[in-house]
């Protein structure tokens, strides 16, 4: 009687098989998961823009107006909001792009936050008129530049 030898590894067909296996489980996870980032992205954006309505309101209670208030990054340096959230201050939003705040008259500040698509854009547009004093007049607005521009009173 001849000794059979064990095969070692695994053959071509197993080797096919697995990998089918795991691109199908890994294009599913994609299709359930890339939705929930996006949401969570959303939902810290509308976040950043509730802090920092906040913090302007805040800037105006204790000065009794928007006088100094001419760019984002005072609000850092006067510790309004933390600097440590944005980079070095300079009005990185969650999505990496620009975000401002300026005097506009002296009752009120303008707050303009830049979105990646104009659907981010709407959303935050929907959801601001939640936040505590954004004026609705001027009404707040979306450009075609996916700038979102909010009145602070």
């Amino acid at each position: 009687m001849q000794a059979r030898e064990k095969s070692q590894g695994f053959s071509t067909l197993q080797v096919v098989a697995a990998l089918a296996i795991a691109g199908t489980l890994t294009a599913a996870a994609a299709n359930v998961l890339l939705p929930m980032y996006q949401r969570s992205v959303l939902n810290n954006a509308y976040e950043e823009l509730y802090l920092v309505t906040n913090s302007v309101r805040q800037w105006r209670e204790y000065t009794g107006n928007y006088t100094g208030l001419d760019s984002f990054t005072k609000l850092t340096e006067r510790g309004y909001l933390q600097s440590s959230r944005y980079t070095s201050g300079t009005g990185e939003n969650v999505f990496g792009n620009n975000i401002a705040v300026a005097k506009d008259g002296d009752r009120d500040a303008k707050l303009t936050y830049t979105t990646v698509t104009a659907a981010q854009c709407l959303n935050l547009l929907d959801r601001s008129i939640t936040i505590n004093g954004i004026k609705t007049s001027p009404a707040p607005s979306c450009d075609a530049s996916n700038v979102l521009t909010v009145t602070i009173d």
